[in-house]
């Protein structure tokens, strides 16, 4: 069984480097069934479900059914891993004061991405599928900033998970 708390954990510790910090979050994602178990889907929006919590980090699943997204945002102060376990999403990325400059990227699945808190990005379900992703933030993910089309930030809000599943565990199938 792998250890969640641990590995997340160790995902962002001062001591471990960016590609040490990409392998252990590669090993959480190495057992989607464990992780998709865990899965809820809404019609209303995407959803949130809280899979671990400490003071240094955060796993979060996010569900998404087809044509669900999330709009322009940054992650505020946290740093955040993130990788499509099931189903293909969009991300489309623009750097901070370039609206019109943004690149659209396709996440595979166990695909993963790292974002540092100031990266704005757009993630949404094109297919005709549902789609579930893993995110790991650190520090744990409290308020974000919200963008419109052109890149001004409209709002800063306060994120709150849907579901709390904090005590799952995840067999390590390898």
């Amino acid at each position: 069984m792998i250890d969640v708390s641990k590995t997340s954990a160790q995902c962002f510790s001062k001591a471990s480097d960016a590609n040490q910090r990409m392998k252990l979050f590669k090993s959480l994602c190495n057992s989607p069934e464990s992780l998709i178990r865990y899965a809820s889907f809404s019609e209303e929006k995407y959803q949130r479900i809280r899979l671990a919590k400490s003071t240094e980090y955060e796993l979060l699943l996010l569900c998404w059914l087809p044509g669900q997204s999330a709009s322009f945002h940054d992650h505020g102060s946290s740093e955040c891993l993130m990788s499509c376990l099931n189903g293909q999403l969009v991300e489309t990325t623009s750097a901070l004061g370039k609206a019109g400059c943004t690149q659209k990227h396709l996440l595979a699945a166990k695909e993963v991405r790292y974002l540092a808190g100031s990266d704005i990005h757009k993630v949404e379900n094109c297919s005709d599928f549902g789609a579930i992703s893993l995110h790991l933030y650190a520090p744990p993910i409290n308020r974000c900033g919200i963008y419109c089309a052109d890149l001004e930030l409209v709002s800063e809000v306060d994120i709150h998970p849907d579901e709390i599943k904090d005590s799952f565990t995840l067999e390590n199938t390898d």
